[in-house]
């Protein structure tokens, strides 16, 4: 079968932003111009930069230790029978106020956690303007410039006086990892978006239940409070959860159209009776496709962006065992 053939035209609109600090000519390829931001960007930060991070870490770090010693405290004093409820959950149950303290110190503890992870791995782990995945991409497009092949995927176009270079195509053969920098803005992909929802999901469980005890109470002023914060919080819940939706679908439908089309080249090699190595070949690279990760973003972001709310229903857990 015809390499080209093989290729797939993007309906998804991908462009890549050529930096008004960077210059670039019209006669240059995307190699070239890629190559000038590897050189400016793919530099190691200075101890310097790190410093700073490296505090704020120490700091959060301190802070999530307090958290998690609050926690602690307030389960020994349920043990012991000795807990008071605060001043602020007077009328709320017994078991509701301690097992919010709980779950609070939990969160919050686990929540700076997280951004501890976050800061680290930015500051110390990658570059915000270069990864692995533009050495890959770079990579990828430099074998095309050398067959010749580097503008039947992707062109320069200009919009707007918006200089930038459009990818037209995809070949399934080719590992979607070097799409990566395509989909994301910034890397690690969405790493604030995940860390702002850490700390909301916990805090939401916490701000709903106590919102649910004050309307039972009928006090105003906690309702009017805790309904403004639920606001806030779903306003956060919005931007980050649009963000994080508008970066998946785009991978997904890629994703799933790449799958397809891989779909349609083992048919057409069936129908036309070729020959069982190519077919195997084909299969086990559609074998590949289907196991790739649904949401490309590391492991670690993935794992630790659940733990706060987890730890959050842990506490409310641990709060009610403790009292039964």
């Amino acid at each position: 079968m015809d390499q080209l053939k093989q290729n797939m035209i993007l309906e998804e609109e991908l462009y890549w932003e050529i930096k008004e600090d960077i210059p670039h000519e019209k006669s240059e390829s995307f190699v070239d111009y890629l190559q000038k931001e590897k050189e400016k960007f793919d530099r190691p930060q200075s101890w310097r930069q790190k410093i700073f991070p490296l505090i704020i870490s120490i700091i959060l770090s301190l802070t999530g230790l307090s958290s998690l010693a609050f926690s602690i405290d307030v389960i020994s004093s349920v043990f012991l029978g000795t807990f008071e409820s605060p001043e602020a959950f007077s009328n709320v149950p017994f078991e509701v106020s301690a097992g919010l303290e709980i779950s609070i110190g939990f969160a919050t503890s686990l929540g700076i956690s997280f951004s501890v992870i976050t800061i680290l791995y930015r500051s110390f782990l990658c570059r915000p303007n270069w990864s692995s995945y533009h050495d890959q991409m770079l990579s990828l497009f430099k074998r095309l410039e050398n067959v010749g092949s580097i503008e039947n995927f992707i062109t320069f176009d200009e919009v707007n006086r918006k200089k930038r270079f459009q990818l037209k195509k995809i070949s399934t053969d080719i590992d979607l990892e070097w799409i990566y920098p395509f989909i994301f803005d910034d890397f690690p992909p969405l790493l604030f978006e995940f860390l702002l929802l850490s700390f909301l999901l916990p805090f939401f469980v916490s701000t709903i239940i106590s919102l649910f005890f004050a309307i039972l109470d009928m006090s105003w002023f906690l309702i009017l409070f805790l309904s403004s914060l639920l606001l806030l919080i779903l306003i956060g819940f919005q931007q980050s959860g649009l963000s994080i939706f508008r970066s998946w679908k785009k991978y997904h439908n890629i994703l799933n159209s790449v799958i397809y089309k891989q779909q349609e080249i083992i048919h057409s090699l069936i129908l036309n009776k070729s020959d069982e190595i190519t077919i195997i070949r084909h299969q086990n690279n559609f074998n590949r496709l289907i196991s790739m990760s649904s949401y490309p973003i590391p492991q670690l972001i993935r794992v630790s962006a659940i733990i706060p709310l987890f730890g959050s229903l842990l506490g409310y857990v641990i709060a009610i065992a403790a009292i039964t």
